[in-house]
């Protein structure tokens, strides 16, 4: 017995599940974007001591605001300390995002990258998302699972379509929403909502199409 299947994996699935890879990676850059942009608020503070585990990574920023500053919790002592370990962790994320489809063990690095990076300070929907991500990866790449029903095969269609949407919908909530503030003033509560529900709309139909797609691909193969 071979170590991919004994630990129940193939070979086809580490070399093939090309939805599945780009879905991780698209989102987990966007990820480890959103980690690092609470890491970088958290950086140009001043130091003090952190008052409990819940911090704000943009407190007192206008631009902000209909983000709450950006909620956060950390482990770490000080503001600044949590930013460098989180951009730190948001580069590491990074790397294993875009390396995914080459990594023995992608998933479970970043199950554990995320739950780093809630420790630090990166945010509360970053970490969230990279877990769902790792779980994907894992799901996807376990060999003997069962072919997907009726509508799941329809949902993979749509994996196109609703990779646009999440990444989409992530981008212009951030930095979009900031930039529309900057530029023309635009700070509008409503919009970050609807934003929001069309980004976790999307990312939850992306990630069982992905998965789902890939299972339809191997299966048809001889």
């Amino acid at each position: 017995m071979t170590l991919p299947t004994a630990i129940g994996l193939d070979s086809s699935a580490r070399q093939g599940l090309r939805a599945t890879t780009t879905a991780v990676t698209v989102i987990g850059l966007l990820v480890a974007m959103a980690a690092a942009e609470h890491g970088v608020g958290e950086v140009v503070q001043r130091p003090a001591v952190s008052e409990g585990p819940f911090i704000k990574s943009w407190p007192d920023t206008v631009v902000f605001e209909r983000l709450n500053g950006e909620p956060a919790m950390t482990l770490l002592p000080d503001p600044v300390v949590a930013g460098l370990v989180t951009i730190a962790l948001s580069v590491l994320f990074a790397w294993v995002a875009l390396r995914n489809g080459a990594m023995h063990h992608a998933g479970a690095a970043l199950l554990v990258l995320s739950g780093a990076l809630l420790l630090a300070g990166g945010g509360l929907a970053p970490p969230l998302i990279g877990s769902l991500l790792g779980l994907t990866w894992i799901a996807a790449r376990r060999a003997g699972v069962r072919r997907p029903g009726p509508v799941r095969r329809r949902l993979a269609r749509f994996r196109r379509v609703a990779l646009v949407v999440a990444s989409a919908s992530y981008l212009a909530l951030f930095p979009g929403t900031v930039l529309l503030h900057w530029w023309y003033g635009v700070n509008s509560a409503a919009l970050v909502t609807v934003l929001g529900l069309a980004a976790f709309a999307g990312l939850f139909a992306l990630l069982p199409a992905a998965v789902a797609a890939d299972r339809l691909q191997e299966q048809s193969q001889p």
